[in-house]
């Protein structure tokens, strides 16, 4: 069968949630630190950095279903997840640290080769890490832990690279090529620390269906699986409507605000906010549901937005805080809830077609984030730029202001709003799922295989 919830103990939660701390440490300045260091010390252009980030995020979104078919596979012949994870985690740390200590000057294809490998090692933990959440618990709430752990493990990475530029081991307070190495160092050696952690964490159980993942199968189990279609959709809808936030919080805050000096302190209280919040939402969804947390987290974004237009330039930054500070604990319960509801719908996915689909499934989820992440970021700067907004401009017209109030509030408010009925409307509820897991446990029971 399934390990049990009783088999989750703090410490073997956190031993499986361990490596997504660490990834996170390393990823967080990938995506905000490192295109402006290339571009300001190692003489990259930003139309060559540009290039370098859009080859990189199309080979890393391609290679998402492919690991996680592989992944499936893998493990429906005997393999884990888990050993996908260490080899990720070992390429993410030789990556990390040529792509984050360049020569200088940094050639073009130096930055995009390491930015390849990078990417591509991070996908390796990543989508297989999500999917062995999946077979920890086969209980309802019991997989609500499994994914409260990973998400405070992935706040908690956060927390660790906010923090880092403010210790004594860094000698600038400031983000420079000699904090970046310092990054590196740390990440490596938080990797290794992680990755060995994982020895505690459960193994769970892998079900035979016949030697392995098939293509047909695959196939008919997405086409065919309402659930997924329903989940896809409202990932994909509300996801631009997140893109979009992401694409202009920073702009926001420092080029029409003016709190360029706060915002590393906002964005470390929003996370840490976001990490405490997470035993809550966990509560919440023992109490109601988990579509119904997921529902309310976008409610609760919702609302942040609603603030956002009494924010002016000159006023206190606490306003600021408290409308990103929302923002994020809506982030952090829905990363929960959902990564929950995906696993219960695989579950669905694995007894309607005798496929192990897990891999995949998360695979195609992050494949969505990326498209709607980028999707979402050029629409929000598209309609910023087109109403004459200007982040490096002292003043803004009233029309430039508008033009940033709906490209970061009104219309991923709109977007989000849609999503709400499609997470509500999804059809597994606690009960159905019991129902799918006994069936599957029945399975187990005949042609089980331990992971290893």
């Amino acid at each position: 069968m399934i390990a049990r919830d009783d088999r989750l103990s703090l410490p073997r939660l956190m031993a499986y949630a361990a490596p997504v701390c660490a990834t996170n440490f390393l990823w967080m300045p990938t995506v905000s630190i490192l295109p402006g260091l290339y571009a300001k010390y190692f003489g990259l252009g930003l139309a060559q950095i540009a290039m370098v980030l859009l080859v990189a995020r199309i080979a890393d979104g391609v290679s998402d279903p492919i690991i996680g078919y592989a992944a499936d596979r893998h493990r429906s012949r005997g393999g884990s997840y888990r050993s996908w994870v260490v080899v990720g985690g070992l390429g993410l740390s030789i990556s990390a640290i040529f792509l984050f200590t360049p020569p200088r000057p940094a050639p073009q294809l130096y930055y995009l080769a390491w930015s390849l490998v990078f990417y591509l090692s991070w996908s390796l933990v990543d989508i297989p890490h999500a999917a062995w959440g999946s077979r920890l618990a086969g209980d309802y709430t019991g997989r609500a832990r499994v994914y409260a752990a990973r998400t405070t493990g992935l706040f908690a990475g956060l927390i660790a690279f906010l923090i880092l530029p403010f210790l004594p081991i860094v000698a600038r307070s400031d983000y420079s090529p000699e904090t970046m190495r310092m990054t590196a160092y740390v990440g490596v050696a938080l990797m290794l620390l992680c990755l060995a952690a994982t020895v505690w964490s459960p193994r769970g159980i892998v079900v035979s269906h016949g030697g392995g993942a098939r293509i047909s199968s695959l196939l008919a189990s997405i086409l065919r699986n309402p659930a997924l279609a329903r989940f896809l959709t409202a990932h994909f809808v509300g996801g631009i409507g997140f893109g979009m936030w992401f694409a202009l919080i920073f702009i926001h805050l420092d080029g029409y605000l003016g709190l360029g000096s706060q915002v590393p302190l906002i964005l470390l209280l929003c996370n840490v906010a976001a990490a405490l919040l997470i035993p809550f939402w966990l509560r919440l969804i023992a109490r109601t549901s988990k579509t119904a947390v997921w529902a309310a987290c976008v409610v609760l974004y919702i609302a942040s937005l609603a603030i956002v237009p009494a924010a002016a330039p000159g006023g206190s930054w606490l306003l600021a805080l408290a409308f990103t500070a929302l923002a994020y604990a809506a982030f952090g319960g829905q990363a929960v809830a959902s990564a929950a509801v995906l696993a219960d719908i695989a579950d669905y996915g694995e007894w309607k077609f005798r496929q192990s689909c897990s891999g995949f499934y998360f695979a195609l989820i992050g494949l969505s984030y990326k498209i709607t992440t980028g999707l979402g970021a050029g629409l929000a700067l598209l309609i910023a730029a087109r109403m004459g907004f200007d982040p490096a401009a002292k003043l803004h017209s009233a029309e430039a202001v508008r033009g940033l109030l709906i490209g970061f509030a009104v219309v991923p408010a709109i977007l989000t709003l849609i999503s709400i009925p499609l997470i509500l409307g999804l059809p597994i509820t606690p009960r159905r799922h019991a129902i799918i897991r006994r069936r599957l446990d029945r399975i187990a029971a005949t042609g089980a295989v331990p992971s290893r």
